[in-house]
């Protein structure tokens, strides 16, 4: 919110369980393996603790050049290509982050930074990853689904064509069967990065851990 923010959780779990905000911190680590074409062909998922380096987008598009983020940078590309070949829709509205203190409204813009698409598309590809590791292990979780637009979409430019754009596409949905993700241009897809934020991720989570556990 403007004002502040809402935890979905109580800030004592928050402060524990959130990346970056202790030397070292749970997380469920997501390995993956793209073909040449940007096809996940092997997922692995595993409990881990991982230590935070904390930086802010500008900083890090500096370094991108470096070997291991320009690796990471170019899979990453291979899988964009990939999801746009097979339809994905990019509706380019402005973002910006609105505070307010003491009465006074502050709007920022978000500026588009290489290093905000790299994020995206990382957690675009763990979503496939989850989704696919869940489907192949009979693991029930709640996937993302998308269906297409019933008439053909048309081609935009202006912010007011991408608001036209966005009005048509059909909403996203839960599903306890994996489908395609029309505007994600993605076969199947699983929303899992955000299980502090958003309580659908959550529950992922608790079923790919208890099924890491070997419970039902």
């Amino acid at each position: 919110l403007p004002e502040g923010t809402i935890g979905m959780l109580p800030e004592a779990a928050t402060a524990v369980l959130a990346l970056g905000l202790n030397d070292i911190s749970p997380a469920l680590s997501v390995g993956m393996t793209l073909n040449e074409t940007g096809e996940i062909t092997d997922t692995e998922i595993t409990p881990s603790w991982v230590h935070v380096t904390r930086t802010t987008y500008r900083e890090a598009v500096s370094q991108l050049n470096d070997s291991s983020l320009r690796k990471l940078a170019a899979t990453a590309h291979t899988f964009e290509t990939r999801r746009q070949e097979n339809g994905a829709v990019n509706i380019d509205l402005p973002e910006v982050r609105v505070r307010l203190t003491d009465s006074q409204i502050t709007i920022r813009p978000i500026p588009n930074l290489p290093s905000r698409d790299l994020v995206r598309d990382a957690m675009l590809m763990a979503g496939e990853a989850v989704a696919r590791f869940a489907f192949a292990h009979n693991i029930p979780l709640p996937y993302t689904t998308q269906d297409a637009p019933s008439e053909p979409l048309p081609a935009a430019s202006t912010l007011s064509e991408f608001f036209a754009l966005r009005k048509k596409m059909s909403p996203s949905r839960q599903s306890s069967t994996p489908g395609a993700h029309f505007g994600l241009g993605m076969g199947m897809y699983a929303q899992a990065t955000s299980p502090l934020r958003r309580y659908l991720d959550l529950v992922v989570h608790q079923q790919l851990r208890a099924f890491l556990r070997g419970q039902p």
